[in-house]
């Protein structure tokens, strides 16, 4: 169970905006490290993914970002140290910098994908934008819609002779190709139309209409929202009075109160359970 999804949308909204407009501007090293390890351990907590592959992608990518700073970015002077007659600069420290402020931000916009939902993000801008909301979750849908369309076009046309193989002419593969695409195509047009008499049916721009929500505002909500916010403000005192130590302080309540309360309801459920 995921526990972070049951939070209220505008709580778990306000968290996820928070957290990636101060990473994205973040240029301290140890700030960007604390947004770094707490976006991994969140990601960890709520796809549960496997902590050996969360490695091997972490690393690879910590690699890649800062060879490409170093091979790009090579106009600095000061050398760390030297391996194999080559010159390591502090263009090694900014690549290093670039991958967490990267992998942080991807991390965050995975688990956003996965708490933000469609209905979500509706019942949070439907009645201040209703159509520009419609229109923002349907262009998210389709990224993934018509990923699935695709893989299943390509399974039916294996499937009957018709797919696109390394050992035919590739004469026939373009015409399984076009052939497959034209299936895509007027599977899209499809949906398309189902889409809008669906809307119509259930009086899509009418006036007078009411909204219905299954979300409502628990005492862990007001909670978890009141530790941003506060941690919000003494962040930005902190910022403006200079002092490193609150600033450091007040970021790490920001960045890992979303893990802390996964881990306070796991530990609820699974004492409830023990209890049956």
């Amino acid at each position: 169970m995921k526990y972070f999804d049951k939070v209220h949308p505008v709580v778990a909204f306000t968290y996820f905006t928070l957290t990636i407009s101060i990473n994205m501007f973040a240029t301290n090293f140890v700030h960007l490290f604390i947004c770094f390890v707490s976006s991994l351990i969140l990601r960890y907590l709520l796809k549960k993914e496997k902590i050996f592959y969360i490695l091997i992608y972490t690393i690879g990518a910590i690699i890649v970002f800062t060879a490409v700073n170093m091979i790009f970015n090579s106009s600095s002077s000061t050398v760390l140290f030297t391996i194999f007659g080559f010159n390591i600069t502090l263009s090694l420290l900014f690549g290093i910098k670039l991958s967490f402020l990267y992998i942080s931000v991807i991390n965050l916009f995975s688990c956003y994908s996965l708490i933000i939902t469609s209905d979500k993000f509706i019942f949070l801008f439907g009645k201040i934008v209703p159509s520009t909301s419609l229109l923002f979750c349907m262009i998210m849908r389709f990224i993934p819609l018509y990923k699935r369309i695709i893989n299943h076009m390509l399974c039916v046309s294996k499937c009957i002779g018709k797919g696109i193989l390394k050992g035919q002419s590739k004469r026939k593969n373009i015409k399984n190709a076009m052939t497959i695409l034209s299936a895509i195509m007027t599977s899209a047009l499809e949906n398309s139309i189902y889409t809008s008499q669906a809307m119509i049916n259930r009086g899509y721009g009418l006036s007078g209409k009411t909204n219905f929500a299954i979300y409502k505002f628990r005492y862990s909500d007001k909670i978890l929202l009141g530790i941003v916010i506060f941690s919000l403000i003494g962040f930005t005192l902190s910022a403006m009075e200079d002092i490193s130590q609150l600033l450091v302080l007040f970021l790490l309540v920001m960045f890992v109160s979303p893990s802390i309360y996964i881990l306070i309801e796991e530990k609820k459920w699974n004492i409830l359970k023990s209890r049956i």
